[in-house]
């Protein structure tokens, strides 16, 4: 299906960089955290979100350079023809490495929380087939499935969240700065900003969003409710198990939404209903990583539909998502070639603020596909 033509309006693109940020990292993120800040995680992920947020308002000022343009257009202007389709092609790579991650995690979940004996190819194919048929009718489908399923889900996580914590000794979350508080507060907050990575999406997202004016505030607004999950989760799991025994568990997120006492009559099993709601969310994940994966690749292969692109991704995705044996395995995937490996800081941060800085001192601008010079002041004034 050709998208050249789908509008996002400002607030869908807040909830479609929700969820490319939120789903796997936010139940992970609690214990790799505390693994690295200890005490002053708090502020580790304070840190963290600072880099991102600089990360995401240069992706948003290179994307207002170009309206209507997304990253392949954008790279190939900047780079040249060349060196700009392999970093297209390198993106697409990361995103369909990233919904591998996306895929192998949820089957993960499912295995250890509630269906023990299904096997993870079997979760991780009906996931799959599902994201595909949603991915290929365009970007606009998934902006309205975005707007009318991620604030509901976002509010149920909230209650769940705040009753958790409640149910909790906050003293627990308290930060303490102990000798060598400094050296640990950067260490989390440089692993924090890589739990920010999905944010390379705007790359090709942002030529969706209109008005283009708003793309840096819409961005921002969905950096800062990341955030706000990411620190309730981390306070969540603080309360409940503290610093000692977060890196205890798979998924202590999970292990800590046990704790809340909700009548039976309603919900029997807490962390189950939560985490098929989390399902839900990573759905949505996994299919808009789909599409800016498939996107670009099907500009890159010069194609009129995005079908075979996203079809091949797909795939791909699956059988890579097969590769690790069993969790750790599935954790040391993450460090290696996911935002905490190779790929993290170069393509959320280094490559997009390199095309700006090309952008800049070549003093270009696109509009409508067209090259022009941006106006002096004597000529804007006349």
């Amino acid at each position: 299906m050709n998208m050249d033509n789908d509008r996002l309006p400002a607030k869908v693109l807040v909830f479609l960089l929700t969820v490319s940020l939120l789903p796997i990292e936010m139940l992970i993120l609690p214990a790799e955290l505390v693994s690295k800040a200890q005490n002053e995680s708090i502020f580790a992920l304070i840190g963290g979100a600072v880099l991102a947020a600089l990360a995401i308002t240069l992706i948003a000022t290179l994307m207002q350079r170009y309206p209507g343009q997304g990253l392949f257009e954008i790279s190939r202007d900047s780079l040249g023809p060349v060196i700009g389709t392999i970093v297209s092609l390198a993106y697409a790579v990361f995103w369909l490495l990233m919904s591998a991650g996306i895929l192998r995690g949820v089957a993960e979940m499912v295995r250890d929380t509630l269906l023990a004996f299904t096997p993870k190819w079997a979760t991780m194919l009906f996931m799959s087939l599902g994201a595909v048929y949603l991915a290929v009718h365009g970007i606009e489908p998934i902006g309205r499935l975005a707007q009318l399923t991620v604030p509901i889900v976002l509010a149920i996580v909230l209650l769940f969240l705040m009753g958790t914590i409640y149910s909790g000794e906050i003293t627990r979350a308290q930060p303490f700065l102990e000798p060598g508080a400094a050296g640990r507060i950067m260490d989390g907050a440089i692993h924090a900003f890589h739990s920010y990575c999905g944010s390379s999406s705007l790359l090709v997202l942002g030529q969706f969003v209109h008005p283009t004016h708003s793309l840096l505030a819409a961005s921002l607004t969905g950096i800062g409710l990341s955030t706000a999950f990411f620190a309730l989760a981390l306070v969540t799991t603080l309360t409940i198990l503290g610093t000692a025994g977060i890196t205890m568990y798979h998924w202590p997120l999970l292990v800590s939404v046990q704790n809340l006492r909700i009548p039976t009559f309603l919900v029997e099993k807490v962390d189950s209903f939560f985490l098929a709601e989390w399902v839900m969310f990573t759905y949505i994940s996994l299919v808009l990583m789909y599409v800016v994966s498939g996107l670009t690749m099907k500009k890159v292969l010069r194609l009129r539909s995005n079908l075979w692109p996203t079809l091949g991704i797909a795939v791909l995705a699956y059988l890579i998502g097969l590769i690790p044996k069993h969790y750790e395995h599935y954790i040391s995937f993450n460090d290696e070639w996911l935002c905490n490996g190779i790929y993290g800081v170069p393509f959320s941060f280094l490559l997009p603020v390199f095309m700006l800085i090309v952008s800049i001192i070549r003093n270009r601008r696109h509009t409508s596909g067209k090259t022009v010079v941006p106006l002096s002041r004597e000529q804007r004034g006349r």
